[in-house]
């Protein structure tokens, strides 16, 4: 069943088991294979991803020349009854005066990016905000790793629950889009600002939810600060300018540094968070503007990291899996740099962004300095202790 069209790329719908068996199979293609993910709802015999939400879900594809290219789902409280833990992450017991078809779960958006993934991104959410409005809904929630917080931002979700780990052991954060509050999709200039117009849309549900999660509209606010308005919350953040805050900064002008700032985003964290997982391949990096982080190989603390420090750089210019988990040990709220600004800043600001490489690389290879005297210290510090040993000890221990 066709919908819409765009650059060739066809919605579908997919209703028989077959069609929904090529969906699996493309999750699997795309997750496990290409990126060399890992889930605990895999099947590698099958070659299928594909878990018991699956069979009350409404299915979206993409095709493009007659291959998936993209897929996501919807479910309404309606026809599926949620586990507790899902219920939890997502506080949907506090929305329980609404009716089961207002409220519904958006999830598992796999992309494949070999070609303009953004697009094929922005065409399936829309027909996703489509699908979740017919069937009525009011709140559509879903989550994502803490990089794509920012895209889910200018499309209208918002954050108001605490973030979570989820089956396959990722760090999650919990959105929910206020389908018909049209005054704050056009304030974010979301895309399916247009697309509400073919509905009713009233402001009751939205002034409940602004009642009772008031804690959201900071943070939708900060997300449509300007650099300057930017700049100022961060030195607040900070309790000193930025520049002398961050040493990723160092000897950058004002103007510079502020749109550097100004290409991340925000993220607040609860003590015993585990922000950075190893093993993980996410492509980001983070800035610490308050509280403290530890960072951990299995049971050994390698660091403790404060307010302006960075960590997860690596994984900014690198492909490599994570190679430690990275814990906060308070409240914490971290800036997020992802591999979009990398990559964007080598087109549109190569100077500053050679600035920032060369800080980069200069923060590591201070942290490289500091671990190589800590083994140095630690091994003389072993001779001492064997050379103290009388040599009959030494022989027996041999």
């Amino acid at each position: 069943m066709a919908g819409p069209k765009a650059a060739n790329i066809a919605v579908h719908l997919p209703q028989s088991p077959e069609e929904r068996a090529r969906i699996y199979a493309f999750r699997y293609r795309i997750e496990i294979m290409k990126k060399g993910g890992a889930s605990v709802f895999a099947d590698d015999k099958k070659m299928i991803v594909t878990d018991d939400l699956d069979e009350s879900a409404f299915q979206l594809c993409l095709v493009k020349q007659h291959a998936v290219a993209a897929s996501v789902r919807i479910n309404s409280t309606e026809n599926t009854k949620f586990s507790e833990k899902v219920s939890a992450h997502f506080r949907l017991g506090e929305f329980s005066n609404f009716r089961p078809e207002e409220l519904s779960l958006t999830s598992r958006l796999v992309v494949s990016d070999d070609d303009n993934p953004g697009q094929l991104t922005a065409v399936l959410l829309g027909a996703a905000y489509k699908v979740a409005r017919n069937m009525g809904s009011l709140f559509d929630f879903t989550s994502c790793p803490p990089p794509l917080v920012p895209l889910y931002e200018r499309l209208g979700y918002r954050r108001y629950a605490d973030n979570f780990v989820d089956e396959d052991d990722v760090y999650h954060v919990p959105l929910v889009l206020l389908t018909d509050d049209v005054a704050h999709l056009r304030y974010v200039g979301s895309p399916f600002f247009g697309l509400a117009a073919d509905f009713t849309n009233v402001a009751e549900a939205s002034q409940w939810f602004e009642r009772t999660f008031s804690d959201s509209l900071h943070t939708a606010a900060e997300r449509a600060l300007d650099e300057e308005e930017f700049w100022a919350l961060l030195t607040e953040k900070l309790q000193q300018t930025p520049i002398e805050g961050i040493p990723l900064l160092k000897d950058m002008s004002y103007a510079d540094a502020k749109r550097v700032l100004h290409s991340g985003s925000t993220l607040q964290c609860k003590r015993g968070d585990r922000i950075v997982q190893a093993g993980a391949t996410s492509r980001e990096m983070y800035v610490i503007l308050s509280g403290s982080v530890e960072v951990r190989s299995g049971d050994r603390v390698l660091a403790e990291l404060g307010r302006g420090e960075i960590f997860g750089e690596s994984a900014l210019i690198s492909s490599a899996p994570r190679t430690a988990d990275v814990v906060a040990l308070e409240d914490v709220e971290v800036l997020i740099l992802s591999q979009n600004f990398l990559e964007k800043g080598m087109r549109t600001m190569p100077d500053i962004l050679s600035r920032v490489l060369y800080n980069l690389s200069m923060i590591l290879v201070e942290r490289l300095r500091d671990s190589t005297t800590l083994l140095a210290e630690g091994s003389a510090e072993s001779s001492a202790a064997e050379d103290s040993v009388p040599e009959k000890d030494q022989r027996r221990s041999a």
